[in-house]
């Protein structure tokens, strides 16, 4: 079983991505079963679109393949806003891990 470090490591390479094109440093996985099902990478301000956040682009690319993502888990580099919380609890993703607390 891989550890919540070898995750994270993986949200902190995706969030040095979306730094590189002009974006938050933010970078998400969803995982169920110890298996990656989604990868996202914040890119609301390059694609002026602020719903383009990563956890939210990490279910969007899990749901293109599953279709129950219940019971993953969702790993970021920072807390989740507002509206990822939302998202997160519609689709009844079981557990959160965050790197950096908002404030």
């Amino acid at each position: 079983m891989k550890s919540h470090e070898y995750f994270m490591k993986k949200c902190i390479e995706l969030g040095v991505k979306a730094l590189k094109n002009g974006n938050p440093p933010v970078g998400s996985l969803l995982v169920k079963e110890d298996t990656i099902i989604g990868i996202g990478i914040e890119n609301g301000k390059s694609s002026n679109d602020i719903t383009n956040h990563a956890e939210i682009e990490a279910i969007r690319d899990a749901l293109k393949s599953h279709q129950s993502i219940n019971g993953s888990i969702l790993y970021t580099t920072h807390e989740p806003c507002i509206m990822c919380s939302y998202v997160i609890r519609h689709h009844r993703i079981k557990t959160i891990v965050f790197g950096a607390k908002s404030e």
